[in-house]
């Protein structure tokens, strides 16, 4: 019992510090701000997640929808794939299972966005997903 509550635990710090960072501090002054958008894919069937009203954190964003919207990768066996018959599978699934589960309270709340090296970082910077659970690599 121990164990799944520090496994809840540390999957609610791990979110906190995603949305976290995905917030925009209020009262600042003297910044340029610089909106970078995305051409809307035509063959997506989901509407796209509304961006989080001024007051208003990601996370209560997510909680009123009432499911999560996970960047994940559809052709990485063990990573993230989309086998034949259009079910998700793999390691960054699973984590998306999770972040719903403890944010939602159902494991299977998800809405998966399949995307590319090149799409992964913008989906985040527009909102077009909520988490990023894609494998993903930064250097300077």
């Amino acid at each position: 019992m121990n164990k799944r509550i520090v496994s809840v635990a540390v999957l609610l710090l791990t979110l906190s510090a995603v949305l976290t960072a995905c917030v925009t501090p209020t009262g600042t002054t003297g910044q340029q701000v610089v909106v970078v958008t995305a051409t809307p894919d035509p063959n997506a069937a989901a509407a796209e997640p509304a961006a989080a009203p001024a007051g208003q954190s990601m996370l209560q964003v997510v909680q009123d929808r009432g499911e999560l919207i996970c960047g994940v990768n559809n052709t990485l066996r063990g990573f993230g794939y989309l086998d034949t018959d259009g079910n998700f599978s793999g390691f960054d699934v699973d984590f998306c299972k999770a972040v719903a589960a403890a944010v939602l309270g159902d494991p299977e709340a998800v809405q998966y966005r399949p995307l590319t090296a090149a799409e992964r970082f913008t989906a985040v910077q527009t909102g077009e997903v909520d988490v990023l659970f894609r494998n993903s690599t930064y250097t300077l």
